[in-house]
């Protein structure tokens, strides 16, 4: 790989041994992770597998050829809203899934979801999306060398990644919206005094004056 290109070609064509050793790292959680929800289903969904599967090869396949892992190395940022969500699993596992805190959990990790998993990845997707048209035009060489397989599939895993992101993000919104309903179900009922008219009020509480000296009249 040539060790200095344009600006694009260097995010896309070169891959830093401290970048490459975070990126491993991450692969191999991936993995592991991945197993563990193959042998336990009830950890997780379809997607869950799917999303690891995606993320597996396009990592496998970026540090193997030293293609594009500096978007990679970007997608990392979506890892920023997994406290929340393990936070929301044992707040279900401690009986509180129902409790103000697991409400405002909630309402946190959607607004961390659409920030870092919506809005960063849409980001981070049209800038590469430039630097891939980019590279193609100013650094043939550099893709020559590239497996054309390989050159067409990593973006498309990027962009399915992003996709089954807001796939989850429509699901989380459905899941806070179930929230909000539920606490205002619970909410306590307003007293029917409360909602009587204020003359109604005012009346009745002038005849409770009153009654006591219509009874202390002599017959």
């Amino acid at each position: 790989m040539p060790t200095r290109l344009i600006p694009r070609a260097w995010a896309a064509f070169e891959t830093p041994p401290d970048r490459a050793l975070y990126l491993l790292g991450t692969l191999a959680y991936l993995v592991y992770d991945l197993l563990l929800c193959t042998y336990h289903p009830g950890v997780g969904d379809r997607a869950t597998l799917l999303h690891h599967a995606v993320i597996i090869a396009a990592y496998a396949a970026g540090l193997h050829y030293g293609y594009g892992t500096f978007y990679m190395a970007a997608f990392l940022a979506n890892e920023a809203t997994t406290p929340l969500l393990n936070l929301r699993y044992f707040l279900q596992r401690l009986g509180h899934e129902r409790s103000r805190a697991s409400l405002w959990n909630g309402v946190a990790f959607a607004a961390g979801f659409a920030w870092f998993r919506i809005r960063h990845n849409a980001y981070v997707l049209a800038d590469m999306a430039d630097a891939v048209a980019c590279v193609s035009r100013t650094a043939p060489p550099a893709l020559a060398r590239l497996p054309a397989p390989v050159a067409a599939a990593l973006p498309a895993l990027a962009v399915a990644h992003a996709a089954i992101n807001a796939y989850w993000f429509a699901r989380i919104l459905g899941m806070v919206a179930r929230l909000v309903r539920r606490r205002r179900r619970q909410a306590p009922a307003e007293p029917a005094s409360s909602r009587l008219p204020k003359v109604a009020l005012e009346r009745g509480a002038a005849a409770a004056a009153v009654a006591p000296l219509l009874l202390a009249q002599p017959p």
